[in-house]
C-alpha cells in the first residue's frame, strides 16, 4: 500500500507567507540553515502522517466535514521565539503566534476528531505550542546561539484571519500545499 507524507496547517496569506520567506531566506544565508525553506510559512495544526492513496478521499471528506462548521478567527504575530533543546542539539526559531483559545480549540477538535477516526493520525501527547518555524534541523548550536542572540529582539508583527486549513504534501524533499478546506462562510449573499 503507497502512502505519502502529510500534515495539516494554518498558511498565512500574503503579504505576511513573503515575509516570513524573507526571513527565512535572511537565516539561510548567514546562519546556514536552509531546511525550512522547503515549506511554506505554517502553523502546524496536525503534524506529520502518512496517508495511503486508498483512503485519502475519505480523509479528506472527514477533513471538510470538520471546517465547514468553523468559524473564522485571527491569528496575532508577535515577534520571534525558539525552542533550545540542547541534549537534542534540535534548536528551533519561529515566529510567535498567540496561543489564543480559538486556535487552541481549533487544534484541539480537529486533532481529537481525526485521530478519533483514523488510526495513523499520531494522537498528540505534547502541548499544542504554535509556531511558525524559520529555522530548525540543520541549524547547528553554534549557529543558534549567534542567530538568537541576533534575532531575539526582532519585531515581527502581523495579524491575519484565518478561514481555511491546507493539507501539506511532501514531494521531492519539499512541502506543497495539496488540498485547501475553506470554513463556514460568515456571510451569504443573494444573487438576482
Amino acid at each position: 500500500m503507497n502512502s505519502a507524507l502529510f500534515f495539516l496547517a494554518i498558511v498565512p496569506p500574503e503579504p505576511i507567507l513573503s515575509e516570513v520567506r524573507i526571513l527565512k531566506e535572511e537565516i539561510s544565508k548567514k546562519y546556514q540553515s536552509k531546511k525550512a525553506l522547503n515549506s511554506p510559512a505554517h502553523i502546524t495544526v496536525v503534524p506529520p502522517f502518512h496517508l495511503s492513496e486508498e483512503i485519502k478521499a475519505d480523509f479528506v471528506e472527514s477533513v471538510k466535514a470538520v471546517v465547514i462548521n468553523c468559524q473564522p478567527f485571527y491569528v496575532t504575530l508577535r515577534g520571534l521565539g525558539c525552542f533550545e533543546n540542547r541534549r537534542r542539539k534540535n534548536p528551533v526559531i519561529f515566529v510567535n503566534p498567540d496561543n489564543t483559545p480559538e486556535l487552541s480549540s481549533f487544534h484541539q477538535l480537529l486533532s481529537y476528531t481525526l485521530t478519533k477516526k483514523f488510526d495513523f493520525v499520531k494522537k498528540e501527547t505534547r502541548i499544542f505550542a504554535p509556531h511558525m518555524t524559520i529555522a530548525f534541523k540543520d541549524l547547528t548550536l553554534d549557529n543558534f546561539d549567534k542567530a538568537w542572540q541576533e534575532l531575539k529582539y526582532r519585531k515581527f508583527d502581523a495579524k491575519f484571519s484565518v478561514n481555511e486549513i491546507f493539507l501539506l504534501e511532501h514531494k521531492d524533499r519539499k512541502w506543497s500545499i495539496a488540498y485547501s478546506f475553506p470554513f463556514l462562510p460568515t456571510t451569504s449573499f443573494l444573487r438576482s
